[in-house]
């Protein structure tokens, strides 16, 4: 999972860079319309032109790539002992040339991939429209061609993100709902264009024109709602995903669970057990079964080596697995289909199966499993399958054994006891002195190392939460900085016509708001989405809404953003009408 998550970081991280990339580039170009239009106007073919501006924009993007490389070959070697303690894996540093190849070919064709269609569009206008393009900003559609091989770039880039991602089904769904997001982002900036547009006209002339502005030519409608709604819904759904996994320990984890497990209790051994438990003071309820060990080797019929089954229930097939045998169900079993035998039940071997593992192993009620005990095969049908909530630490079987079929077999017993915190090493004393042989699990230390584990999962992921925040917050000011043209020509008119700096920051302050809340509501959504699709279907949780933290990481990642961004518009401000039109 935490591969998982860190896998989600890089692709979304890698997400917000191309639209970064996007927004650059067509910020660059509107910055040479003129130059496009001379060139043009002097007979430079269509295809010159562009040809000139790929080249030079694919070897700043080279560059930038090698920076990358050297920068992120580095920095693990730089860092890794300050962080090693938070890690929950041994770490091996060194230069690892596969991955940087990879991390070389997605920063290219994400160059690539974001820039040919504001160079396709910069090549088809006239040049006669290009003078005007100031005013208009680059608009229309590219031809056939370069949009088919935009598609395939954006192909090859979604390929090679899905071959390096370690699930590549988790891979497949982010290319997809990445792609999805973005169409909703854009959709929702179109109507938000569109509605402004239809709206009626505001008495107050702060509100007017800050409302004319959501819909005008270049307008910063569709880079600020689809960089920071991108931004903003990873971040929710990071939160949410992180905060969800971290309850499945600790808020979720149930407030009595056995203190002990105990094993390798022989049949005579049982009456001395009872008693040592029930000698020490604090000791509440003691549940024993029998237990016996045995391996799946045959899924109805067919060997484990050619069954079909799903990788998340894998790990059953491997070794050997506990076993037990019940004439009655134990208190709080979920049957899910068929029945539980007869307590006197005395016929062919029937077993009742964990339905997780059943689903997985694509077998139900009337199918058999075969089970090597002791070097016998065992078949035995599925009379039914059980739902085990194995977050609430039962003492459960996923195979469980109708009478007459393992009662002769050499076993031992299992024990859980539950006792208070402060008699547990007076219990753990009690047996070990006494029985010697048997074997103390202690749950409160496996719960602590989960629980530290999960801690140190949990600073990678903020760890990687921050890295896409940072990237979001780049891609906007590439957003804002991509309509500085526009905002320094409106506010020279402004000026002209007697507004103060004051009004107009006004003005922007009330688009930017606009815009962020249109955003934030549109992210939250798309954020608690994807975290919800990620949390259920590919870790197999339990889904928790966390309101707070979905409200907390969309305000302050809002007002971050905006507050950045009206930095940038106030220092656009400050330029004096006489140099803007000396320099026009």
């Amino acid at each position: 999972r935490l591969s998982l998550f860190l896998g989600f970081a890089g692709l979304t991280t890698l997400l917000i860079g191309g639209l970064g990339v996007a927004g650059a580039v067509r910020a660059y170009l509107e910055d040479r319309v003129q130059t496009i239009a001379i060139l043009k106007c002097v007979g430079a073919p269509s295809g010159l032109v562009m040809g000139s501006y790929l080249l030079q924009l694919m070897l700043l993007a080279a560059l930038g790539t090698v920076f990358g490389l050297i920068v992120g070959a580095t920095v693990p070697m730089i860092v890794v002992g300050a962080v090693r303690p938070l890690l929950p894996v041994a770490v091996q540093i060194g230069v690892y040339p596969g991955a940087l190849a990879a991390a070389a070919a997605l920063g290219l064709l994400t160059a690539l991939t974001f820039s040919l269609w504001p160079l396709a569009c910069a090549r088809q206008v006239p040049a006669a429209n290009l003078f005007r393009q100031t005013v208009a900003g680059l608009t229309g559609r590219p031809r056939a061609g370069y949009i088919t091989a935009t598609a395939l770039s954006a192909l090859a880039l979604a390929a090679l993100a899905v071959l390096i991602t370690p699930d590549w089904l988790f891979g497949v769904l982010f290319v997809a709902g990445a792609a999805l997001t973005l169409l909703l982002l854009r959709g929702t900036a179109f109507f938000v264009r569109a509605s402004a547009k239809r709206l009626p006209r505001a008495r107050n002339a702060v509100v007017r024109l800050a409302v004319d502005g959501l819909y005008r030519p270049g307008a910063p409608t569709n880079p600020v709602l689809i960089s920071l709604g991108t931004g903003l819904t990873v971040l929710v759904a990071v939160a949410l995903i992180d905060a969800n996994l971290r309850s499945q320990i600790g808020d979720r984890l149930p407030q009595s669970v056995p203190a002990f497990f105990f094993l390798d209790i022989r049949d005579d051994q049982r009456a001395a057990f009872d008693e040592a438990v029930a000698a020490v003071p604090g000791v509440g309820e003691l549940r024993r079964v029998p237990m016996l060990m045995g391996r799946i080797v045959r899924i109805d019929g067919m060997p484990v080596e050619q069954a079909m089954v799903s990788p998340e229930t894998a790990w059953a097939l491997r070794g050997d697995r506990t076993l037990t045998y019940a004439s009655v169900p134990a208190d709080g079993t979920r049957i899910e289909a068929g029945g539980w035998w007869p307590p006197d039940y005395a016929g062919p071997p029937l077993i009742s199966f964990d339905a997780t593992l059943a689903k997985g192993f694509g077998v139900g009620v009337g199918d058999s499993l075969t089970l090597n005990v002791l070097g016998r095969d065992i078949k035995a049908q599925i009379a039914s399958l059980r739902r085990i909530e194995w977050r609430s630490v039962p003492l459960d079987f996923a195979i469980v054994f109708a009478p007459g079929t393992l009662e002769a077999a050499p076993h031992s017993d299992m024990a859980a006891v539950y006792a208070r915190p402060d008699a547990e090493a007076d219990l753990q004393r009690a047996v070990g002195e006494r029985l010697p042989n048997v074997t103390a699990i202690r749950t409160r230390d496996a719960i602590e190392a989960a629980t530290g584990l999960l801690a140190k999962i949990g600073w990678g992921v903020r760890a990687a939460a921050l890295v896409t925040l940072a990237a979001g917050l780049l891609v906007l000011a590439g957003a804002i900085a991509g309509d500085r043209a526009h905002r320094e020509r409106e506010a020279v008119v402004f000026k002209m016509l007697g507004a103060t700096r004051g009004r107009i920051a006004r003005i922007y302050a009330v688009q930017y708001a606009v815009l962020g809340m249109v955003t934030a509501l549109i992210a939250a959504g798309l954020g608690t989405a994807i975290a919800w699709a990620v949390t259920t279907w590919l870790m197999r949780f339990e889904w928790t809404m966390h309101g707070e933290i979905a409200a907390l990481t969309v305000g302050v990642g809002t007002s971050l953003a905006l507050t950045f961004g009206f930095i940038g518009t106030w220092r656009q401000l400050s330029r004096t009408t006489a140099a803007a039109l000396r320099n026009d």
